[in-house]
């Protein structure tokens, strides 16, 4: 799959005293950066301002780059939707239109679409490929596939004190600290779950213990809606990598059932260690929503003490003979998860 950054940009960054390649300084010239765009004259055909650049809209999508899908401008005192359709070109300068003529409609944002300036520069998201948690200080727009899209967000300092500093630096890109937006996954849209479409295809090789770092650190309401919405397995096993101080933290942040449910998919010996680290009336109350054989179970490992050999034991036995092949053992394996959750 081909990445807009793939022949452009050094995914090490650059070491000290390296000076930016040829490519990279040509992709330099076609990043629009977000930030030094609001602010920004928008011109008609005849070259007349009618207003400026309040915010960039894009249709929030499992598109690898979200397409832009037009601007909120600031026209007097009204915040006005101008559609991409209408758009001629966007560089640092400003905002170039077709015509001279254009019905500008106030600005009421649509489903399934976001306004970047508000909902994502500076919020959290996830770098796949780094396995970190990043914040971003900038986002890049540029023509992909025939369409001005979403191709990159920054995560430097340094363009956090460009925001800061004036305005002619606003606008010039630092594009070896941009991470190309087909390897980051935004954790939510505003007021709604998690998009976990691309998200599966683009986490799916990350292990378990490499998951729950990115959940602990993203702190317990995000975390809690990045857990929300993986798959029961995947997030069971998440959840067994994870301190037990944050998964009690995570769960305190979901519905009693939804916590009840991770909970019985956990591994025996995980899950008592998560209801002990729970006051009486919160385990109790676990305990009630529980399946009865998971309840059973971890209500027997409950009984023993904190510290004891009982108190780190498992529930779950496999019995095996020695004719049995390692597929029996698999068939096993899966028939007594299936039976435990």
């Amino acid at each position: 799959m081909f990445h807009f950054f793939d022949i452009h940009l050094p995914r090490r960054g650059l070491r000290a005293g390296e000076r930016l390649s040829t490519p990279t300084r040509m992709l330099a010239t076609q990043l629009v950066s977000m930030a030094g765009l609001v602010g920004r004259p928008v011109r008609n055909q005849s070259g007349l301002e009618i207003g400026r650049v309040r915010d960039v809209v894009v249709r929030w999508d499992d598109s690898l780059y979200p397409p832009v899908t037009g601007l909120v401008v600031r026209v007097g005192r009204r915040a006005s939707f101008l559609p991409a359709s209408s758009i001629d070109s966007v560089d640092r300068e400003g905002v170039a239109l077709h015509s001279a003529q254009l019905d500008l409609r106030d600005f009421q944002r649509r489903a399934g679409e976001i306004t970047l300036g508000r909902d994502v520069l500076d919020h959290q998201l996830i770098d796949v490929d780094g396995v970190r948690v990043v914040r971003a200080s900038d986002l890049y727009l540029a023509r992909f596939a025939g369409t001005l899209r979403l191709v990159g967000a920054d995560v430097g300092f340094s363009s956090l004190l460009r925001r800061l500093g004036p305005r002619r630096w606003r606008g010039a890109p630092t594009p070896s600290k941009v991470i190309d937006w087909a390897t980051i996954q935004p954790i939510a849209r505003p007021g709604e779950a998690v998009r976990m479409a691309r998200t599966r295809q683009a986490l799916h090789r990350l292990r378990p213990a490499e998951l729950a770092e990115l959940v602990e650190e993203l702190g317990a309401t995000q975390g809690q809606a990045f857990v929300a919405a993986l798959d029961r397995a995947v997030a069971a096993d998440v959840l067994e990598e994870m301190d037990v101080e944050h998964v009690d933290e995570l769960l305190s942040e979901m519905p009693t059932e939804r916590a009840a449910d991770l909970i019985a998919a956990m591994a025996p010996d995980e899950a008592a260690d998560i209801l002990r680290e729970m006051d009486g009336d919160d385990r109790a109350e676990m305990l009630r929503q529980l399946p009865s054989i998971a309840r059973r179970d971890l209500t027997r490992l409950l009984a023993y003490e904190e510290g004891t050999a009982g108190s780190v034991m498992t529930t779950t036995i496999v019995g095996v003979v020695v004719i049995d092949s390692m597929i029996d053992l698999l068939v096993e394996d899966r028939r007594l998860a299936r039976r435990t959750s």
